[in-house]
């Protein structure tokens, strides 16, 4: 359970919101945060239903394990393809992760014509 916190907090847990917000181009950052807010609840919502009976069927200690491998999966996904944002104007923050999408899509490209 720590280490599933440890990773949680270091990926989906501080950065989740932080991106909701950054992402977004201006003129539809409003409508677009809640979307992606109600996603983020119904998602909390869904894990939240299902735990009792994952518990039943299967124990805590998986449950742990699954969430500590997607929490996992998460930070490496912040480390490699979030880009820093720090000391960025907010208007300049969606090109700034269009541009790092295209260059990730340019790479994925490269490897499948190999």
């Amino acid at each position: 359970m720590i280490l599933y916190l440890l990773f949680y907090h270091a990926g989906v847990g501080g950065v989740g919101w932080v991106l909701q917000g950054e992402t977004l181009p201006t003129e539809f950052r409003g409508r677009g945060m809640g979307i992606l807010a109600a996603i983020d609840w119904f998602s909390n919502f869904f894990i939240i239903y299902i735990f009792p009976f994952w518990k039943a069927s299967f124990g805590i200690f998986p449950f742990f394990i699954f969430e500590l491998i997607l929490s996992v999966l998460t930070t490496i996904y912040v480390i490699t393809l979030v880009p820093e944002t720090k000391g960025v104007p907010l208007d300049e923050i969606p090109r700034l992760f269009n541009k790092n999408l295209k260059r990730y899509w340019k790479i994925a490209k490269k490897e499948e014509s190999k």
